[in-house]
């Protein structure tokens, strides 16, 4: 037999794991370039940009420097938002200017450009959310105090440097916007908030309030959110626990989630039942286990997160035309719920807001499949209600089709058939328009695991397959390697 010439064998062992190796590279940079042109599919010189539902257009991200002038439409479509993170670590930027077309921009979206001295932003509509222009060179020039932004200083930003004991804050007026974070910072590796402030006055020209602005400022006792605001972020007071005094006024339409803390001493101004802050369902307040129906009263444009969750023995609630927004878990765990009727006014449908609705048949909706087609909705809710999904108007091609006659003998009845059809949807149109959830007394079943069908999914589970194939590969070339070793071992 002859010996085994360890060096040969070493070096065909060597080739085969090297040929393994740049195969597996391969596969994975085209996995990887694959997933990543599936979530940034568009390019527009040097941005990258995503086609919203809504038809507009969301900046993902920047390879240029210099002097940036977002674009306020690309290929006919507007631009309406940044992305979080699409600028972040840009170290060439030097300014930037965003249209009046842009609405949000997303958390940390212009962090860390250490070289980002001017930002242009014209007096507008817009949202700014958590710690946005964090680490430029423009804020690190601002002085101490609150922070202004934007033309005429529309927008407080934040509240920058040391803030001396039991102060109080007047935002100037003409602020429409106060930035997410306004009075929250980050210290160390934790985020902490202002505890020195002690009351906060806001100006009548406010039209929005960022989230987490006021988060655990534990030492506001007192809030008055004037008339004209429309919109309070997520976790906006959260943590406020000594606030004792609460108005919000009939012109918000919109409360994220969390935005006040249910523990703290307002709550104790309203009786049990439902709480409504402004236009907004926002909390049940008592025990909701002997919960049945509920009618929501007219002019209500959201419920809230979390407001109606694990109420298992609710039958029927009554929604109003005019609600605009079902926010997170709104009815999760509602197990006896068979049918929901959706009014057409509705626009968004948050993740979670009929999970664990095991026994829900039906989902009746107000208006056409176009119009539904055009509602915000988490695709797992979406993919959930779909084939449930009953129309009470017919789209334009429907009604089209059913008008036309098959045979000219009967035109005449078709025709009378459209008057009094016509007539009856006048006579409806008059009337006030409420939807109900109905239930059965059919047991619950057991909750049904969440899913979720987000891009950062998909991304996730790209990952796994590209760990998976990866480490299959590998163990197969070893495998092979060692095979051949023996076999040439074993040669006389």
């Amino acid at each position: 037999m002859k010996k085994l010439d360890l060096k040969k064998t070493g070096s065909i062992l060597l080739s085969l794991i090297i040929a393994v190796s740049a195969g597996i590279a391969l596969l994975t940079d085209t996995v990887i370039h694959t997933a990543s042109i599936t979530v940034n599919a568009e390019t527009y010189e040097d941005y990258l940009y995503n086609n919203l539902d809504d038809g507009t257009i969301e900046i993902t991200g920047y390879h240029g420097e210099g002097d940036v002038v977002i674009p306020s439409e690309l290929y006919g479509k507007k631009v309406t938002s940044i992305a979080e993170r699409a600028f972040r670590y840009n170290q060439t930027m030097t300014s930037v200017t965003i249209p009046e077309s842009v609405t949000s921009i997303g958390d940390y979206a212009f962090s860390g450009c250490t070289n980002l001295e001017t930002i242009i932003i014209p007096e507008g509509d817009l949202e700014i959310e958590e710690w946005v222009f964090e680490g430029t060179k423009w804020l690190n020039d601002q002085p101490d105090g609150c922070v202004y932004l934007g033309e005429n200083d529309h927008i407080l930003y934040c509240y920058k440097g040391i803030m001396p004991e039991n102060t109080s804050v007047t935002v100037k007026d003409g602020t429409k916007h106060i930035a997410g974070t306004a009075f929250t910072y980050v210290s160390g590796n934790e985020v902490t908030s202002y505890q020195e402030l002690v009351s906060v006055e806001l100006p009548s020209g406010l039209k929005t309030i960022g989230s987490r602005a006021f988060q655990e400022c534990i030492n506001i006792n007192a809030l008055d959110i004037p008339d004209g605001v429309k919109k309070i972020g997520r976790l906006s007071f959260f943590g406020c626990s000594n606030l004792s005094t609460l108005h919000v006024p009939d012109s918000v339409a919109y409360i994220g989630w969390c935005a006040f803390s249910t523990g703290a001493p307002w709550v104790k101004e309203y009786p049990d039942g439902a709480v409504y802050l402004g236009n907004v369902l926002y909390d049940y307040k008592g025990s909701k286990d002997e919960l049945t129906s509920i009618d929501i009263k007219p002019g209500t444009t959201c419920i809230a997160y979390d407001v109606f969750r694990g109420c298992k023995k609710l039958k029927a609630v009554t929604i109003p035309d005019g609600i605009a927004s079902i926010e997170e878990d709104a009815f999760s765990g509602c197990t006896d719920l068979t049918t929901v009727t959706i009014p057409e006014s509705l626009k968004n449908i948050r993740k979670g807001a009929f999970d664990i609705c095991d026994n829900l048949k039906e989902v009746i909706y107000t208006g056409t499949k176009e119009s539904f087609d055009s509602i915000i909705i988490d695709e797992y809710v979406r993919e959930k209600i779909t084939p449930l999904m009953k129309y009470e108007k017919k789209s334009a091609d429907e009604s089209s089709e059913s008008s036309q006659p098959e045979e000219s003998t009967e035109s005449t009845e078709s025709l009378t058939s459209g008057k009094d059809q016509s007539s009856s949807e006048q006579t409806s149109n008059t009337e006030s328009r409420t939807t109900s959830i109905q239930a059965s007394n059919t047991e619950s079943k057991t909750a049904s695991a969440q899913a979720s069908n987000t891009k950062a999914d998909i991304n996730s589970n790209s990952t796994a397959v590209i760990i998976g194939i990866i480490s299959a590969v590998l163990i197969v070339g070893i495998i092979a390697a060692v095979i051949i070793v023996k076999n040439k071992s074993r040669q006389p």
